[in-house]
């Protein structure tokens, strides 16, 4: 899954530094929410990216 949220933000332009800044939470919590699978988090950012 991290992977694939890697490229997204890639062929967006955007940084991961970014995207979390854009979620409102540190880069290392959503790294953590991203790897525990927190549905939440990746709906927020699936909605981001696309």
């Amino acid at each position: 899954m991290l992977n694939e949220i890697k490229i997204k933000t890639i062929k967006n332009g955007i940084t991961m530094a970014d995207l979390s800044k854009k979620l409102g939470i540190s880069r290392e919590y959503m790294y953590r929410k991203i790897k525990s699978g927190d549905t939440k988090i990746l709906e927020k950012i699936k909605k981001i990216l696309d």
